[in-house]
């Protein structure tokens, strides 16, 4: 009899526990990875229920996000990541790069513009911002940001925005 009831109560405190957050971080990694994206972004806010300031946690659910086609939550969260660690730059990137992608020239612009002045050596912060001047039909100032990336990296696709927008 004590030997069932105290089996019982190991069983409750173990079922009791909290989750770990930094397991959870892990299993909603391996979901991304493998393309399952629904569980990546569940897992993804499980971990930010249990642990708010895990930004990693943030920026991975908005690229997942961002795949999944839901742009608006995706960049709700890179705001939000921003907003935590302003000076990040990767974070500047990823954000950057989704309104790129999601044609918000202007929001990118002003985005990358200041980031660009603190970082004048970052080629992707220049490939955005000028990719984000040329579409916004600006390609006196995109142009020379994107011709440094060709020069600076080797880059074919920054040779070839270049190229196409002269022409």
């Amino acid at each position: 009899m004590r030997a069932g009831l105290l089996l019982c109560l190991c069983a409750v405190f173990l079922f009791a526990q909290k989750p770990d957050p930094e397991k959870l971080f892990n299993q909603a990694m391996a979901a991304q990875g493998r393309g399952d994206l629904d569980a990546a972004v569940s897992g993804y806010q499980q971990v930010l229920k249990l642990a708010p300031d895990v930004v990693a946690a943030r920026v991975n659910m908005a690229a997942a996000e961002m795949q999944l086609g839901r742009t608006d939550a995706a960049l709700t969260d890179y705001r939000a990541a921003l907003k935590q660690e302003p000076r990040n730059t990767d974070f500047v990137i990823l954000y950057g790069n989704a309104l790129v992608e999601l044609s918000r020239y202007q929001q990118a612009v002003e985005l990358l513009t200041p980031a660009r002045k603190e970082h004048l050596k970052n080629m992707k912060i220049a490939f955005l911002l000028g990719e984000a001047l040329i579409r916004l039909h600006q390609p006196k100032q995109g142009i020379p940001l994107v011709e440094e990336v060709a020069r600076t990296d080797n880059d074919a696709n920054a040779y070839t925005l270049a190229a196409v927008t002269y022409l």
